[in-house]
């Protein structure tokens, strides 16, 4: 049996199966490798499995290279890591040369729609940050393919922190400013992939997994009713869509209530009548 395990708490499995006959590329170093198995990418995707048909040996050929993990050569299909037409793609043989590239998060590009606009915090805005969240994204989307369980903290590649402050307070900026955007890009590959109802339902049990998620449901309460829409997760849908109402009741101006219409794409008094019951 192939065993590829994290090193550590915030490390996801490393993917490196003796027997797949898939290299996924997300990057020039060989620790960036993925070797899985088409069986399973086919399965979970009916975009991967018409890429990995039978057409792919005529097409585009297989490749002989060493297995990034025990050095033997082996004979895989290979998928990399670009970036083409403003978002990031696995397409192609060679991993673009600079990852370093300025684009936007999957889920922020003409590519998807419909997805909650990233908020990421300051460590995600630098050189080269869309391309990490990128390649934590298709590392996490396979690991769910594969039916693997996985922590928020392995998801957001980092742990949550307190710095002094109200730690409800820590706790939100880390949820809506790392994990989220972390999950949202998964699901929103996904989406592409046309997997998002298996990978999806995974995702969202990740989240809310996090520490005092609903109270961060109740301070970000848009955001999350957008997500859940997307989801089609009724319990989360309302539970954040009930903070959204009462938050818009007590503003002075219509803002809140028009972002309820906009996010729910429905007009007119239920809204505030919703309040009232």
């Amino acid at each position: 049996m192939d065993i590829s395990p994290a090193n550590d708490r915030l490390s996801l499995p490393k993917l490196q199966y003796n027997r797949g006959n898939v290299l996924i590329k997300l990057g020039h170093e060989m620790h960036d490798w993925l070797v899985v198995h088409d069986h399973i990418l086919s399965t979970a995707s009916p975009v991967l499995d018409t890429v990995f048909s039978k057409k792919w040996e005529k097409t585009i050929g297989l490749d002989r290279v060493k297995h990034p993990r025990n050095g033997r050569n082996v004979t895989v299909k290979i998928l990399a890591l670009k970036y083409a037409e403003g978002a990031y793609f696995l397409e192609g043989k060679e991993v673009l040369e600079d990852l370093d590239h300025a684009g936007r998060l999957f889920q922020d590009t003409a590519w998807s729609t419909d997805w909650p606009k990233s908020q990421v915090g300051p460590e995600g805005t630098g050189p080269g940050s869309v391309a990490k969240i990128t390649k934590r994204a298709f590392r996490v989307l396979i690991t769910a393919m594969y039916g693997m369980q996985l922590t928020p903290e392995q998801v957001a590649g980092c742990e949550y922190q307190s710095w002094g402050r109200l730690e409800d307070l820590d706790t939100s900026a880390w949820i809506n400013e790392t994990l989220f955007p972390q999950v949202v890009t998964v699901c929103a590959i996904a989406e592409y992939l046309q997997c998002l109802e298996t990978v999806g339902p995974a995702m969202l049990a990740i989240l809310q997994s996090a520490p005092r998620y609903w109270q961060v449901v109740a301070y970000e309460s848009l955001q999350h009713m957008w997500f859940a829409m997307k989801l089609r997760d009724r319990e989360l849908f309302y539970d954040a869509y009930r903070h959204a109402v009462v938050q818009a009741y007590y503003r002075v101006d219509n803002v809140n209530w028009q972002m309820i219409s906009t996010v729910t794409g429905s007009t007119g008094d239920h809204h505030q009548a919703y309040y009232t019951r």
